[in-house]
């Protein structure tokens, strides 16, 4: 098999840059190093995608209608859970709120007469 492998390397120059690379990576930890780039990057990206989501909310105060088709549009993203999503829209509290709180979050929100019911609480 090694013997296939080399010599289809001294014949197609593009084999053996692609296996010089998978040998280089391999020497190099490069599946190791491509896991830490995307922890990191995931953990860095969070907070900023909570902190855009926060400004657009404030933002999009001043425009119900823009707000309302935002709001669509990503409903319309999750087919089976849309419907439930949107039922529970505003039931939540700030941003700022729901991000620095401690302990458990309530189970369940539901609507019920135009208010916000979390755990047999009513919101307004």
């Amino acid at each position: 098999m090694r013997d296939r492998i080399e010599k289809l390397r001294q014949r197609y120059r593009a084999v053996d840059v692609a296996m010089a690379v998978v040998d280089k990576g391999g020497q190099d930890n490069a599946g190791h190093l491509a896991a830490v780039i995307a922890y990191f990057s995931f953990f860095s990206l969070f907070p900023l995608l909570l902190v855009f989501v926060w400004v657009l909310g404030q933002v999009l105060k001043s425009y119900p209608d823009l707000q309302e088709d935002i709001v669509d549009s990503a409903i319309s993203k999750f087919p089976v859970i849309g419907a439930d999503i949107a039922e529970n829209i505003g039931c939540g509290r700030s941003p700022s709120v729901s991000v620095g709180r401690s302990g458990p979050a309530p189970r369940r929100s539901r609507r019920s007469n135009g208010r916000c019911t979390w755990s047999g609480t009513a919101q307004p």
